[in-house]
């Protein structure tokens, strides 16, 4: 069952979690290992996803929902550092940084965001 918690952890109401990865620790990381990690990330947070949706329809608390934000933090700052390395890269081998240029956009009600 991976899209659930561990059995022991239905119905507690707290249920204790680590923290987010730091970039620096992400930083170390092997490619390889970066990749291993986005969808044990990935996994993880469909699993909570799941969790929280299932607790809304019994109209129940889900436990500890700062899980959730733990993993969207690790899974930003994972990006953020495959980022990093793409760009490094791509200023090697090219000159250029490889990331399409964002402009300003207006949208269907005339709010502007930039879009990249």
């Amino acid at each position: 069952m991976e899209f659930f918690d561990d059995e022991k952890n239905w119905g507690a109401q707290e249920v204790k979690s680590g923290r987010s990865w730091k970039i620096e620790e992400l930083r170390l990381k092997s490619n390889t290992d970066l990749h291993q990690l986005w969808y044990v990330l990935l996994k993880e947070r469909n699993m909570l996803l799941t969790m929280e949706q299932e607790a809304k329809d019994r109209v129940r608390l889900f436990p500890s929902p700062e899980r959730l934000d733990k993993v969207e933090e690790s899974m930003e700052n994972l990006e953020s550092v495959v980022r990093e390395r793409n760009k490094a890269y791509h200023m090697l081998e090219t000159g250029e940084t490889g990331e399409r240029p964002g402009k300003m956009e207006t949208g269907y009600f005339g709010i502007r965001y930039y879009y990249k």
